[in-house]
């Protein structure tokens, strides 16, 4: 035979062997035919195929009944039955109503469901650990599932395309729910009531509504669009999660609170993209990285204050914030990513310190035109504080922007020292030691110009000398209340941004009892429950209060005694009525 008969031979049998193989289209989801051992049948359940594992356990592999109402069996040839197998045991058997698993059965395989277009109800039994990944994808007429307590975890895509699935109970056992596990019929549109797009965020659902979602202790990553779109209005992130993914809280418009813990070390791309019911953020000083556009229209903004652990501030983090007023930026930045606050309307100056060497084009200062979305304006008579010779002035003199010098101000008597501008005087008073000794002082900061006492005009670091790397700065407000500036420590100072200056209280050593006048339990507050121990206290009644305590906070008139006096200035204080005594500040 030639050669070329030989080559004719071959690829004839390639083409013989082609035909008769299945070729099935990718899709995004698929799933590979039931390869699992077809296995046994039980002449007392004739429509379950199974096979025993090494355990010993029967593991369905198929069904072959009428459908209908379908009760598992807990046992198949005398062997228990604990799971139902992967590789889509019952996929696609579009006669099945509804579902009964006993509590034989631990685990629901992957695909185990996938495609019972017809399946409505399903009860799982009470030993249910796992839920596999697709388990009971597009099962489109589902709307009812309970997910017992001893279920930890669900798969990627468990529950997806189950669009009339408007409730999943659950009793908040879940630690791991995998990637868009539950979903609508499109991760973009029709979005049911009660549901949201869920990542490996491990958490419970105390309701039928999103808003009242509980992200459990001990969960560690919020990834992959878990909250994206849905009706979440507050959240609180617990110290055990580090990481939050790209488009986490995507367009979660109605979210208004929010609290992050301080473990979280990063937040993804468009993490909180346009959540623009927040008007806050409080990010912590443990995360050191914030992605892509991350808040990008968050437009109800009005202050952020990035934490000291940044270098960067990435591309476009806070685009389009427009109600944005005021950005704290601290001395460890040493970039800003172009477009960074790009369109921030009511942004009008901002304060760059001298750590920052690099700022990208468009980074501050810059608005979009409407009619062409490619073209950037510049704002007329922006304003950059930043020091002589520093990236801040260059960006300044390049962009035509009005920059104004701060000089670093020190007052000798305290060694306080404020980054302000010329022409004003930096006043430090009231330098106190105060009870207990050598572990608190107060400094009575303030600006003068002109002779007159004026607040600062722009974001003003100040340092304080320091001795102690452990010691927190306060600012006193007010109404006596206590603002931890998250001072830093750095070659013998505490140093920490403000834009208002008042009395600020260092307090060093690990704990230290600061006294608030009136506050009889030591809360920090003065409550009605103050008064009531301090009536009990002077009845001689017993009290889970140290009476040296009532003692120092609750002698409000200052006459050397607490007495009945006490209690009434008080109450009139708790009722609104006017006070000369400094009821709820600090001693």
């Amino acid at each position: 035979m030639s050669n070329s008969k030989k080559i004719i031979s071959l690829l004839l049998s390639v083409i013989m062997i082609m035909s008769v193989i299945t070729i099935v289209p990718f899709t995004a989801g698929a799933v590979e035919a039931n390869t699992a051992p077809i296995g046994d049948v039980d002449e007392a359940n004739p429509d379950f195929s199974y096979y025993v594992n090494n355990e010993g356990k029967a593991v369905i592999t198929g069904y072959n009944g009428k459908g209908g109402d379908v009760s598992i069996p807990s046992t198949l040839g005398g062997y228990p039955v604990t799971s139902i197998g992967g590789e889509a045991a019952f996929r696609d058997c579009t006669s099945f109503t509804t579902v009964d698993i006993p509590d034989s059965v631990t685990s629901i395989g992957f695909g185990a469901f996938m495609g019972c277009t017809e399946l409505t109800s399903v009860t799982l039994g009470n030993a249910v650990t796992n839920i596999d990944g697709y388990a009971f994808y597009k099962c489109s007429s589902l709307t009812d599932i309970n997910i017992p307590d001893s279920v930890t975890s669900i798969g990627d895509y468990a529950f997806y395309d189950c669009h009339k699935l408007n409730r999943i109970n659950s009793s908040g056992s879940v630690t791991n729910i995998g990637r868009r596990a539950y979903d609508g019929t499109a991760w973009y549109y029709n979005q049911p009531d009660g549901l949201i797009y869920i990542g490996k965020a491990a958490y419970a659902i105390k309701g039928e509504c999103p808003s009242e979602v509980v992200i459990k202790d001990g969960t560690e990553n919020i990834i992959g669009s878990a909250f994206s779109f849905s009706d979440l209005t507050s959240i609180d992130i617990p110290d055990s999660v580090t990481s939050i993914g790209d488009y986490a809280f995507y367009q979660c418009t109605g979210l208004t609170n929010l609290t992050i813990g301080n473990s979280v070390t990063s937040i993804g791309d468009y993490a909180f993209y346009n959540c623009c019911s927040l008007t806050n953020i409080d990010i912590p000083n443990s995360v050191t990285n914030i992605g892509f556009r991350a808040f990008s229209y968050c437009r109800g903004l009005t202050s952020v204050t990035i934490p000291n652990s940044f270098t960067s501030i990435n591309e476009d983090a806070f685009l389009d914030c427009t109600g944005l007023t005021s950005v704290t930026i601290p001395d460890s930045v040493t970039s800003i990513g172009r477009e960074a606050f790009l369109n921030c309307t009511k942004l009008t100056e901002i304060t760059i310190p001298d750590s920052v060497t690099t700022i990208e084009a468009y980074a501050v200062g810059y608005k979009q035109d409407e009619e062409n979305d490619l073209y950037r304006l510049a704002y007329c008579d922006y304003i950059i504080y930043g020091y002589e010779g520093s990236a801040a002035e260059t960006y300044a003199s390049e962009n035509y922007f009005t920059f104004i010098k701060l000089t670093d101000h020190q007052d000798e008597a305290s060694g306080v020292i404020a980054s302000v501008t010329d022409g004003v005087e930096l006043r430090v008073a009231d330098v106190l030691d105060q009870m207990p000794a050598d572990t608190i002082k107060a400094y009575d900061i303030s600006l003068l110009k002109n002779g007159k006492a004026v607040q600062p005009e722009h974001v003003v670091t100040v340092k304080i000398p320091c001795d102690d790397p452990d010691a927190k700065v306060y600012r006193q407000e007010a109404d006596g209340s206590l603002t931890d500036m998250n001072a830093v420590y750095q070659d013998g100072y505490l140093s920490f941004k403000t834009t208002h200056f008042s009395v600020y209280i260092v307090a060093t050593g690990a704990e230290v009892d600061i006294a608030i006048c009136g506050d009889a339990d030591g809360d920090g507050e003065v409550t009605v429950n103050d008064a009531t121990f301090i009536q009990r206290y002077l009845v001689g009644s017993d009290i889970s209060i140290d009476p040296a305590v009532i003692e120092r906070n609750c002698d409000v008139d200052g006459d050397g005694k607490v007495n009945v006096i006490d209690v009434t200035l008080i109450q009139r204080k708790l009722a609104g009525l006017p006070v000369r005594y400094p009821i709820g500040e600090a001693l």
